[in-house]
């Protein structure tokens, strides 16, 4: 599976981090964060390290999709 920026976003939301706080724990650019976030660019190796002890995740998880909330799978009428 791919590496998934939905999931960088979904954790570090979990964190109640904006890009920028995140950016300032990672010496990551705000503006790359985002890109991660959104599928433009895709982190190498030791940005996802930085990235994974700043929201004390394992890497790994980078790479399996976010859990989906409970009216995710609703049906809308």
């Amino acid at each position: 599976m791919p590496f998934s920026g939905k999931k960088l976003m979904a954790m570090r939301l979990a964190w109640g981090l904006s890009p920028r706080e995140l950016a300032k724990a990672t010496a990551i650019p705000p503006q790359r964060i985002l890109h991660y976030e959104r599928g433009v660019f895709t982190p190498g190796a030791n940005v996802l390290e930085r990235l994974a002890l700043a929201l004390r995740m394992d890497m790994e998880e980078f790479f399996t999709p976010p859990k989906r909330r409970r009216n995710d799978n609703a049906k809308k009428t």
